[in-house]
């Protein structure tokens, strides 16, 4: 007998006349079949199971069996398996937020490495570091590391890749990926803070279709397994279009197996998941939208102020999106807010009005903040009359961080977000005695990179910096973390390649030379040598 293992990236269209806001599902009922035709074959198919939100009732009388990543149906000949499903991730609750770091010994099978989870890798633990620096709490870091997933990676399916799911050390080389790269990564950053993560894979309801889906789940304690999915950036509150399929340690335990006898026979099998029923979330929050200015001049950098309360007497971590009429331009279109109970924060979404309005008009633009039971709109004014407010402001952003010849190469990307040309922009790094000073000018909108190198001082592990930019009689600071690499193979030379390779390279060399010394003289005598969305209204222009 022979075994192949199976890994299915089937794409199941649902017709919808009208796309729902997947995001809002708060219950969902769906009905869940496979069909096809397995000659000289059998295949163990994994199905949905019954989970914590996800309850199965099964249709076909057909014999299922559980391993350990799940439940799974033997099909031979012509076959069809059918279930409902049910999941009610409105029910979720996150009942506490416990202080970091974790110390949970007996979920070491969830923490440890595997074929694509590489939470030992100097470089995920250097990053999950930096990341979670100065984060006390569980969820805040769990936010933290999903949103500078969703930040910096970007999201990209390439029809003609090879490779079924990356590694977390490839993805953040490419900075590509779809959602089995998303969470292999995401996982990778949290097993290495100590924080237990499942690998999950199965279906997702995107609005008009099923998709296969891959997210994660964290342990948190006092609480549970949490749903983590970092390629929407949902955080407990998931949205009930989820259907659990299977999980485990590494994506490289879940697939299906066929067994037949010689060569692999030919095969149909099609799956669908058609949705039934659903109920969004409710009750979840109170929410107050305001835009300031409500009217504006071309170029005024605008701010949507999102009030928003929690009603639940538990945790609640909301998922955020804003959309607007064409024609602004937003500086952030997605945030996530960690609201503990009955707790109140304010959210804000800035944006530019564009440069180029018409004398004698007066344009009207709409603004929209959604997510879980979160969906305001409000509409603001400009003109261009309007004389804008002059606003100076700089976004900075670590571009890089690494160890080289006994010298820390730390570079920024400083980003003018204001409205204004700003000069004689002084940056400053220091960490006790050292300090470090460079210039910069930006025009508005600009984005320019500013590096420093800071020596090594001997027999110190770890640093944390502090960046400070004055202009214009303000003063911005910024700290930032840095720990010498426990593995000097890791470190860089100043060429950027690692001194383990350059060693290496040393060596062959040596050897290649003497091997050449050894057989030269053998070979001139004769002898032998050694033997891988939603939308708006479209803007309002009237003549005033």
């Amino acid at each position: 007998m022979k075994y192949f293992a199976l890994i299915c990236f089937l794409l199941v269209v649902l017709p919808s006349a009208y796309p729902i806001y997947a995001g809002n599902i708060g219950y969902a009922k769906m009905l869940y079949s496979v069909e096809g035709d397995m000659k000289d074959a059998t295949m163990y198919l994994h199905v949905p199971f019954d989970s914590e939100y996800q309850k199965v009732e099964q249709i076909t009388a057909l014999s299922t069996y559980e391993d350990e990543i799940g439940r799974y149906a033997k099909l031979t000949g012509n076959f069809k398996f059918e279930a409902i499903i049910d999941v009610n991730t409105s029910a979720a609750e996150i009942n506490s937020n416990p202080l970091m770091p974790l110390n949970l010994p007996s979920m070491k099978e969830y923490l440890k490495s595997s074929g694509k989870i590489t939470p030992n890798n100097t470089q995920i633990r250097a990053l999950a570091k930096e990341i979670s620096h100065g984060l006390p709490r569980e969820l805040d870091v769990i936010k933290a590391v999903v949103d500078w997933v969703r930040q910096n990676i970007e999201y990209y399916y390439d029809e003609n890749r090879t490779i079924t799911v990356l590694t977390a050390q490839q993805l953040l080389q490419t900075k590509k990926g779809v959602c089995g790269d998303f969470s292999v990564l995401t996982a990778s950053l949290l097993r290495s803070l100590g924080i237990p993560t499942k690998y999950i894979e199965g279906w997702q309801y995107t609005g008009e279709s099923f998709q296969l889906h891959a997210w994660l789940e964290a342990y948190v304690p006092g609480t549970g397994w949490v749903s983590v999915d970092p390629t929407n950036g949902e955080i407990g509150l998931l949205d009930a279009g989820h259907i659990k399929v299977m999980e485990g340690v590494d994506p490289s335990e879940m697939a299906n197996k066929i067994r037949y006898v010689g060569t692999l026979p030919d095969y149909k099998i099609k799956r669908n998941v058609t949705l039934l029923t659903y109920k969004p979330f409710y009750s979840l929050f109170d929410t107050q939208l305001s835009i300031s200015p409500r009217i504006a001049g071309p170029s005024e950098l605008v701010r949507a102020n999102l009030e928003i309360k929690n009603l639940k007497d538990t945790y609640m971590i909301a998922s955020l999106n804003i959309v607007t009429t064409k024609g602004l331009r937003l500086l952030d279109d997605f945030k996530t807010v960690i609201l503990p109970p009955r707790s109140k924060k304010n959210v804000s979404f800035a944006f530019y009005v564009p440069d180029d309005l018409e004398e004698g008009y007066s344009y009207t633009y709409f603004v929209k903040i959604y997510g879980p039971n979160v969906s305001v709109t409000e509409a603001m004014q400009a003109e261009a009359s309007k004389e804008s407010k002059p606003i100076s402001n700089i976004e900075v952003n670590t571009l890089y961080k690494y160890l080289r010849n006994n010298s820390i190469s730390i570079a920024f990307l400083l980003h003018n977000v204001g409205t204004v040309a700003i000069e004689n922009i002084e940056a400053s790094l220091s960490c006790g005695a050292f300090k470090q000073k460079k210039s910069i000018a930006l025009l508005p909108g600009e984005k320019k990179s500013i590096d420093f190198s800071i020596p090594v001082v001997a027999n110190k592990s770890s640093y944390i910096f502090t960046l400070e930019l004055t202009y214009e009689g303000k003063r911005q600071m910024q700290s930032i973390y840095f720990e010498i690499p426990s593995n000097e193979g890791e470190q860089e030379n100043s060429e950027g390649i690692p001194v383990f390779k350059v060693i290496i390279t040393v060596l062959i060399a040596v050897l290649i030379f003497v091997f050449i010394l050894l057989i030269v003289p053998y070979i001139s005598k004769g002898k032998k040598p050694f033997a891988s969305r939603i939308s708006l209204h479209k803007i309002i222009k009237k003549k005033k």
